[in-house]
């Protein structure tokens, strides 16, 4: 994952990423049509206000590499009980 530069140079934010099914739940609104059981992503402003753009790549031995394209990002917040897509 990459990011663009924050506005402020004081600004922060905090990726993780986790090697396990992610835990926010399966309901998903007509948008998406999947959800990857093999890791997710964790995108946090720690500091500041700045908005920025996320940048994700995915190489062939991802687990879910060959079984879906085109590749989606979604939201990953509960909406209403759904994982909503924020593309």
């Amino acid at each position: 994952m990459e990011i663009t530069a924050p506005t402020n140079a004081t600004d922060a934010f905090t990726a993780e990423y986790f090697d396990t099914t992610q835990a926010l739940g399966s309901a998903m609104d007509t948008t998406i049509t999947f959800i990857s059981d093999c890791g997710y992503w964790n995108l946090s402003r720690t500091a500041g206000t700045s908005n920025i753009t996320p940048k994700f790549a995915f190489d062939s031995t991802h687990c879910d590499y060959l079984t879906v394209k085109p590749v989606h990002i979604a939201f990953g917040m509960e909406l209403n009980g759904q994982i909503k897509e924020r593309e």
